[in-house]
Parts: structure tokens; C-alpha cells; sequence
């Protein structure tokens, strides 16, 4: 088979991580690979926060679980309800994607910077979970 299509088929949601750190190189060649998405006008407007500091992560989810315990989504008022989950399910890096403001196609731009960045992610031996909680800040 296609190996572009064998990892687009074989790539899964990972929920639970090592809690080893993940190499530089492996990350920025992801990254990498989420920079050649398509955007509107090819205006590029994403931007990517690497984020690796345990208390920064603890800190983002405590915040994410406060704003959705006021969400009109009554199973995302649930899971801000749980002492026990950790949104980012223990993963050692989180990679935030954003957009500046003024994109033509914001949502579809930044949607396919993260896919290349998931796939690419999954080529090179990684885990990794899609989470758009965080919109909600």
C-alpha cells in the first residue's frame, strides 16, 4: 500500500503518554510538516506554542476545566466536574495551534496545519491527541 495512505489510515488517538520528554528534532520535524498545509490565500497564519513545563500544562487545564463548567455542552460540564482528568491525558509536550486574527479561512487553515502535524507526528513514532477544549478560553 501507499505509505501516505497506510499512515493516514494507521494514525490513532493517543490518551495515554510516557512521561519521558520528546526529542527537539522529532518535534520540529512535525512542525515542520504542519507549515507546508494549505491555507487560505496561502497567507500561513498559524502559529504553533510548544508547551513541555508540567505546571504551565496543569495550570492551562485547571483553567480549561473552570470556562467549560460553564459550557452550554452538558458532557463538557462533566468532564470539567472530574478532579481526576487531566485534559492533556499526561502527555509531556502539547503543541497550541493559533491563528492570527485576520486569516481568510482561520478554522479550515488551522484544521489542516494540524493534520499534516498529527500525521507527520504518527510517521515519526509519536502519540498524539487531537483536543479543542481549549477554544473555550
Amino acid at each position: 500500500m501507499n505509505p501516505v495512505i497506510e499512515n493516514i489510515k494507521s494514525r490513532r488517538t493517543t490518551r495515554s503518554f510516557k512521561p519521558d520528554p520528546v526529542a527537539r528534532e522529532l518535534i520540529e520535524t512535525a512542525l515542520e510538516a504542519a507549515q507546508w498545509a494549505p491555507s487560505g490565500t496561502n497567507r500561513q497564519p498559524w502559529y504553533f506554542t510548544v508547551i513541555t513545563s508540567a505546571e504551565l500544562l496543569d495550570a492551562l487545564n485547571a483553567e480549561t476545566k473552570r470556562v467549560i463548567l460553564s459550557s452550554d455542552n452538558p458532557h463538557f460540564r462533566k468532564m470539567g466536574e472530574s478532579r481526576d482528568l487531566h485534559l492533556f491525558y499526561g502527555a509531556p509536550c502539547v503543541i497550541l495551534v493559533s491563528c492570527h486574527q485576520r486569516a481568510v479561512t482561520p478554522v479550515m487553515d488551522v484544521s489542516a496545519a494540524t493534520q499534516n502535524f498529527l500525521l507527520a507526528a504518527h510517521s515519526l513514532g509519536l502519540g498524539a491527541c487531537w483536543n479543542g477544549l481549549l477554544t473555550y478560553l
